[in-house]
């Protein structure tokens, strides 16, 4: 009960946050809006409304400090699961990523860090990477990943009772193909 409760409000706190920001947004710009709602901030704008740099300032520090913090945390499962799948196919069986030596771990890391690089200097927008996982992942999570956790907990999985979740399965991969081609088109447009 405490955790259906902390998680609800969790949920709408950011949910208001976030409609605040965006409303603000659009009745600040219009349909001039960007993604990054920072970068309508223009020398131009500050100087017509002098009072907004302070908070403006304030805005960007929080950003560069959430994405400071950001980086680490999102690192440390994907170098886990990079080592996970080396492991296996060095070992020939699952191995946990922590019997991984100081060397393949140093290493993996630096894998790692060398493609974020590689990532920022050649990929020309943020946008891109983050509309291609956002197309595919919404399908995932909202769709294709309940339904096979229903279904693999119901055996038979292919069965008359499993009807409901076998229909959200399918409609999730034909929205998670529709949305990323959809999304593929509009950046071949912006960028290509």
């Amino acid at each position: 009960q405490r955790m259906n409760r902390a998680v609800f409000g969790a949920i709408s706190l950011a949910f208001i946050l976030y409609a605040i920001i965006g409303l603000s947004g659009y009745f600040t710009f219009g349909h001039a809006t960007l993604d990054n709602i920072l970068v309508n901030f223009t020398p131009e704008f500050i100087a017509k409304y002098p009072g907004v740099k302070t908070p403006l300032l304030f805005g960007r520090l929080c950003m560069g400090i959430a994405l400071l913090f950001c980086a680490p945390l999102s690192n440390w499962p994907f170098r886990s699961c990079l080592l996970s799948v080396y492991l296996r196919i060095k070992n020939g069986r699952q191995t946990p990523s922590s019997a991984a030596t100081s060397f393949e771990f140093v290493a993996m890391t630096t894998f790692w860090q060398l493609l974020i690089l590689l990532a920022a200097i050649f990929v020309p927008s943020v946008k891109i990477p983050l509309s291609i996982v956002g197309s595919v992942a919404g399908s995932l999570i909202i769709f294709i990943m309940p339904s096979l956790f229903y279904m693999l907990q119901n055996r038979p999985v292919v069965s008359w009772s499993n009807k409901g979740p076998l229909f959200m399965l399918v409609l999730g991969i034909c929205i998670g193909i529709l949305c990323f081609s959809l999304t593929i088109l509009k950046l071949k447009k912006e960028y290509f």
